[in-house]
């Protein structure tokens, strides 16, 4: 009992078992370190993962935007040489606005910010032209012809447009 008394009292206060005390402390706050050097470690392993996916995401949602944008930009040309060589209205014409030209919108701009207004004034051309088309084809005979030149002036200005975000793009980002 006197031994218990003197380990309660004067014995936890030994050297001894303060420095056992002490190591047991170190290693289990080394296991902690480690073990969260490793957590660190692999977050961020994940987190360049990650990044390099949404890199991955966003550089082929861009690339699918420019291929949609090449596409607007040759089918308007298309429809401004059906006007010049006098073949327009023969067939009814294709819609030139993309049904998917929002999600174009937004990754050319999530790429270069600066295409944004540019992409976006190009969609409203885009409709506006597809609705003096839609008007040109229900028209009269006797309304063609003022449809006709209301159809070339929506055109001119969605070839405006298109090269407007066409310069955009390459001042942005010229290496891309």
């Amino acid at each position: 009992m006197h031994s218990m008394v003197w380990l309660w009292t004067t014995g936890r206060h030994h050297t001894a078992w303060l420095q056992g005390a002490g190591s047991i402390f170190l290693v289990v706050i080394t296991f902690i370190a480690y073990d969260t050097h490793t957590l660190a470690k692999t977050s961020l392993e994940q987190i360049k993962l990650a990044k390099k996916e949404r890199d991955a995401v966003t550089m082929r949602n861009y690339n699918i935007a420019y291929d949609c944008f090449c596409k607007v930009q040759h089918d308007l040309i298309s429809v401004m040489q059906t006007l010049v060589d006098g073949t327009f209205g023969s067939k009814p014409q294709a819609a030139l606005y993309p049904e998917n030209w929002p999600d174009v919108t937004e990754a050319l701009s999530d790429r270069i910010p600066e295409t944004a207004l540019p992409a976006i004034r190009l969609g409203t051309e885009l409709r506006v032209v597809d609705f003096a088309v839609s008007e040109f084809f229900s028209a009269y005979r006797d309304d063609k012809r003022a449809c006709e030149s209301i159809v070339i002036e929506h055109v001119k200005q969605g070839v405006e447009q298109c090269n407007a975000l066409r310069q955009a793009m390459e001042r942005s980002s010229p290496n891309s």
